[in-house]
């Protein structure tokens, strides 16, 4: 909790936060209705959201009289009459399936539900109790080949908390300026791919610019095992488009180019190879003895 003074008078910031995981749907559903409850408490004890946005407009009476919202959404259709900014997230919330989920959100349908949910709290605490996961002193990492890697890239990129961290560290990305070298974006990818998103080759083909060097995994907040999701998801991507000689190639002459600088810069030494090599795969670098990264 955040106390401020203000002349006479001290307001309070509470920032609650609580891990629950989203792939279990009714225990998670369960943790944003707890969310909600919260905030409904404190807008009835005179507080309000510190933001706007899809979660707190049935709250937006609390933070704007009448006349400031009303001033407010001629601002928005006046800057931003196409609704290219966070569209559809606030005044007029929209969504999938004919907007109907939306219609949760509007705010009198939302105090019914609020009202219902007070009055019901305590089952549906103990509800959420019960589907709350089992805590454990450490996450198992699922092997590679299990499951050919879904388990893996599934619950490592759901661990992944797109900090960027990997971004600053990685080699490949300052080589090509491509985020789609980086590990969170092969995360990101991995999802898609799992998810059946539509792919295009030159797209799915970006992440074999790599040098495995595993700088990504030092400085991985979460401790993910982003060399075997790297594995993983170049198998994936070789069976389903086929091996990117071409763009391996010219990565690895970009690589030659560099040479001097990723030793320096990284403390990284990149191995030998022949220029009439066809190489599927970049070799792994290596760490240099002395002077660079341990």
């Amino acid at each position: 909790m955040i106390v401020c003074r203000e002349e006479e008078h001290l307001s309070h910031l509470v920032i609650l936060s609580f891990s629950c995981d989203y792939s279990r749907k009714l225990h998670y559903v369960l943790c944003l209705l707890f969310i909600q409850l919260l905030v409904r408490m404190a807008v009835r004890s005179k507080g309000y959201p510190y933001g706007v946005g899809i979660w707190n407009t049935p709250f937006v009476g609390s933070k704007y009289k009448k006349d400031r919202l009303a001033e407010l959404n001629r601002r928005k259709q006046t800057i931003d009459p196409s609704e290219t900014l966070n569209p559809h997230k606030f005044f007029r919330i929209k969504g999938r399936f004919f907007s109907i989920p939306a219609l949760f959100m509007r705010p009198f349908s939302f105090r019914m539900i609020m009202a219902i949910s007070h009055f019901f709290a305590p089952v549906l605490g103990l509800a959420a109790r019960l589907l709350e996961p089992k805590p454990s002193d450490g996450w198992k990492v699922p092997e590679k080949e299990e499951e050919q890697g879904r388990s893996l890239l599934h619950q490592s990129a759901q661990r992944c908390t797109s900090c960027g961290s990997c971004i600053s560290v990685c080699p490949a990305y300052h080589i090509t300026k491509d985020e789609l070298v980086t590990g969170r974006t092969k995360l990101r990818l991995a999802e898609a791919m799992m998810n059946g998103a539509e792919l295009k080759q030159a797209e799915a083909h970006s992440p074999f610019q790599c040098l495995h060097c595993g700088l990504c995994e030092e400085v991985c907040q979460t401790h993910l095992p982003l060399r075997d999701c790297y594995l993983v998801l170049e198998d994936w991507i070789a069976n389903r488009f086929g091996s990117p000689v071409e763009i391996v190639q010219e990565f690895v002459e970009k690589l030659d180019s560099n040479r001097e600088y990723i030793k320096d810069i990284f403390g990284l030494d990149l191995p030998e190879w022949s220029p009439d090599e066809k190489l599927s795969r970049v070799p792994d670098a290596e760490r240099r003895s002395e002077g660079g990264r341990e």
